[in-house]
Formats: C-alpha cells, sequence, structure tokens
C-alpha cells in the first residue's frame, strides 16, 4: 500500500515537473519573440534619428540600456547568427549591440556546447 501511494506521489511529480518545463520553453519562446520585436523598433528609431538627424539614442533605445537575464547573451548571439547565412563576430556585435567581449565569451561556449561551428570565419548553427 505505501509503496503504490509513494509510486503516485512520484508520478504527480513527474508529471507537474514536465507541465512546467512545458511551460517555461513557451514562455522562453514568447520572450524571444518579444526581443525580436524590440530590437526591430530600436532599429527603426535608430533609422529616424539618423534621417531627422538627431543624435542617436543610447544602446537600449527610448527605454534606457537594458540588463540582459543570465543566458541572454548567448540567445542574442544565437539569434544573430539564426538570421544569417554566416556571420563574422564584428557583424555579431553590430546587429546585437553587445560588446566584442560579450559576444566572443558566447562564441567560445556555443562552441563548445556544439551550437555553432566556425567555417571560414563565419559561424553557422551546428
Amino acid at each position: 500500500m505505501a509503496a503504490s501511494v509513494l509510486d503516485q506521489i512520484k508520478s504527480n511529480i513527474t508529471k507537474a515537473r514536465s507541465e512546467l518545463n512545458a511551460r517555461r520553453k513557451d514562455l522562453e519562446h514568447q520572450i524571444a519573440a518579444l526581443q525580436k520585436q524590440l530590437d526591430a523598433l530600436d532599429a527603426d528609431f535608430a533609422m529616424l534619428d539618423r534621417l531627422s538627424g538627431r543624435a542617436p539614442r543610447g544602446r537600449g533605445g527610448p527605454r534606457g540600456p537594458r540588463k540582459l537575464q543570465y543566458g541572454g547573451v548567448r540567445t542574442s548571439v544565437l539569434d544573430a547568427i539564426k538570421g544569417a547565412k554566416g556571420i563574422k563576430p564584428a557583424q555579431i556585435v553590430k546587429h546585437t549591440g553587445l560588446n566584442s567581449p560579450q559576444v566572443h565569451n558566447a562564441l567560445t561556449g556555443l562552441k563548445k556546447s556544439k551550437e555553432v561551428k566556425v567555417k571560414d570565419g563565419l559561424y553557422h548553427l551546428a
């Protein structure tokens, strides 16, 4: 009797963990989509600033600088790589607005985890 109750509890915990993981993935996808929209808006603001002769806004655009969450640098770098058919680190810096050491550290980690590969100096998804 005690063993079946314990098995039921373990089953419920496993089910709850699975549901939470699915919810987390969904939220991460939503965040990534919203981040792309924010980046597009920032690019539009930058273009308008250039056209109107205004001084460019800070790196964070109209909202001020943003602090990326843990793993956000790698996510930004991966998104830049996904959007290109091979990209150089300097282009990633320009595209993401991150600084060079952040990009290079993220690329090193992504190469070690085999998420990206390098061919002829260009980074591609693995």
